[in-house]
C-alpha cells in the first residue's frame, strides 16, 4: 500500500467512526469540533515541540435527541489507527489506542471539553513516553485538584464501561480494530474514599438512584 492508498484508507476510518458510527451512536453531532488548543502542551508540560498530528484530537458535542434527552462529549482521534499498516491488523487488535471517552451532562457546558482536551493530552504523552504514567482503563480514577469546573464539588473523574440506560455500546468496530466507550463519571473525594475494592461494581451500586448517573452533575451533594 502506497502513501496515497494508506492516506485514503486511514481517512476512511476517521469518517466511519464520525459520520456513520458516532451518528447512530449519538444522534445529532455539533458540526464544530473542539480541537486540541496549541498551547496544552506548552502550557501543561513545558513542550514547545509536539507532533502537529496530536492536535487533530477532538471533542463533539451531542445535543438532546429523540434517542437521549441530555448533552453529551465525546472524544474522537484516540482510536486513529497511526503508523498501522491495515494488511497487519488481525483479529481482536485495537485500533490507536483502543479507546475514546465520553462524558454526559444535564446542560450544554464548557467543562466537559477542557477536562476530556486534559486527559488526551496527558494520554497521548504516557502514549508516546513523554511523561510517566499510565494508559486509562475501567475503573481508573483521575484526580483534579481544584474540580473539574469552578465552584465544583466534583474533583475526581473515574472510567466506567457504558451499560444501562446509556444508548451507546461499550464497544465499536473499524476496520482498524476494535474500540472501548469509556464513560466518565464524576466522584466527590469522600465518594472515592469509601470505595470498595471492586470499584466499578461498587460504584454502579452506589450511584443508581442516588444521582443522575451516568450525568455527572457538578454541584451535587456527596451520597456517601
Amino acid at each position: 500500500m502506497n502513501d496515497d492508498e494508506w492516506h485514503k484508507w486511514f481517512q476512511g476510518v476517521w469518517e466511519d467512526r464520525e459520520e456513520n458510527l458516532y451518528r447512530k451512536f449519538f444522534g445529532e453531532l455539533d458540526d464544530h469540533c473542539y480541537k486540541l488548543k496549541e498551547d496544552i502542551f506548552a502550557d501543561n508540560y513545558g513542550m514547545d515541540n509536539y507532533e502537529p498530528s496530536w492536535l487533530t484530537n477532538v471533542v463533539i458535542e451531542s445535543p438532546p435527541s429523540a434517542i437521549r434527552n441530555n448533552w453529551l462529549y465525546v472524544t474522537s482521534g484516540l482510536s486513529n489507527p497511526i503508523g498501522c499498516e491495515p494488511d497487519k491488523i488481525k483479529e481482536g487488535d485495537f485500533s490507536g489506542m483502543g479507546f475514546e471517552m465520553i462524558i454526559e451532562t444535564q446542560e450544554q457546558v464548557e467543562w466537559p471539553i477542557d477536562i476530556l482536551h486534559n486527559i488526551i493530552a496527558y494520554q497521548i504523552l504516557v502514549a508516546t513516553s513523554h511523561v510517566e504514567g499510565n494508559i486509562l482503563d475501567y475503573s481508573s480514577i483521575m484526580p483534579f485538584e481544584n474540580g473539574v469546573a469552578d465552584n465544583s464539588t466534583i474533583d475526581h473523574m473515574v472510567i466506567i464501561e457504558p451499560t444501562s440506560p446509556s444508548n451507546y455500546p461499550s464497544t465499536f468496530s473499524l476496520s482498524s480494530g476494535a474500540v472501548d466507550f469509556f464513560l466518565l463519571f464524576g466522584m466527590t473525594s469522600k465518594e472515592v474514599s469509601v470505595l470498595s475494592g471492586n470499584e466499578e461494581v461498587d460504584l454502579i451500586e452506589r450511584f443508581q438512584g442516588k444521582t443522575s448517573f451516568p450525568i455527572t452533575e457538578i454541584n451535587r451533594d456527596s451520597v456517601v
